[in-house]
């Protein structure tokens, strides 16, 4: 737990997700977006090969996990 929320272990099976802070539905990209610009990194373009792959990468962490959704998170 950081700040009372839980960590993720970086598995993709609860997307799209409803998340609290912004009232939105987000999908893995976007939240892959939204973590780069909370640690002031620079985010990838929308349609960059990088997110795409590291998009693929998350997702296949999850393989064998049973889907979560819909799923709300802070």
């Amino acid at each position: 737990m950081m700040r009372g929320q839980k960590i993720s272990q970086g598995q993709g099976n609860s997307f799209p997700a409803y998340r609290l802070d912004t009232g939105e539905i987000t999908n893995l990209h976007q939240r892959i977006q939204q973590c780069l610009s909370l640690m002031r990194a620079e985010p990838f373009a929308a349609d960059s090969e990088d997110i795409k792959l590291l998009g693929l990468y998350i997702m296949s962490r999850s393989n064998g996990l049973r889907i979560e959704t819909p799923a709300v998170r802070y």
